[in-house]
């Protein structure tokens, strides 16, 4: 069974790199984007926003870390060539193969339907940021 890359997923690895996995290939679990948010800095105990938006037309996507753009390249793992077209099965909080569960919280979860502007994920994050004290 493969398709684990599928994503979109948001996740941390070992060294504490906070980042978004996602592909169209779901033959090979080894040909995707991974896009980082944060390379360091990360706290526990504290709210952290991390946004994605994806732009079909250009293949491109942007990665926000509490409402700001990171500026950060994506990079590609083997030849991915986009985003799944649609998402048939979400899973929030759980890694693929029924494995790597999220121990944390999880305050919202927004899909659309197309990508948003930079603008309208500040305003996003702004709308919710004092709940959560950041």
């Amino acid at each position: 069974y493969t398709s684990g890359n599928i994503g979109p997923r948001l996740e941390m690895d070992s060294s504490g790199v906070l980042g978004w996995v996602y592909s169209n290939i779901t033959e090979d679990n080894n040909q995707f984007y991974a896009h980082i948010v944060l390379s360091s800095g990360l706290s526990a105990n504290n709210w952290h926003c991390a946004a994605i938006t994806y732009n079909g037309s250009g293949n491109s996507s942007t990665t926000y870390y509490n409402g700001t753009a990171t500026g950060i390249s994506r990079g590609t793992i083997g030849t991915p060539t986009g985003f799944v077209g649609s998402i048939n099965s979400l899973n929030i909080g759980r890694g693929f193969y029924n494995a790597r569960y999220f121990n944390g919280k999880i305050s919202n979860t927004s899909i659309y339907n197309r990508a948003l502007s930079a603008t309208e994920i500040q305003q996003n994050f702004n709308s919710v940021r004092s709940r959560f004290g950041i």
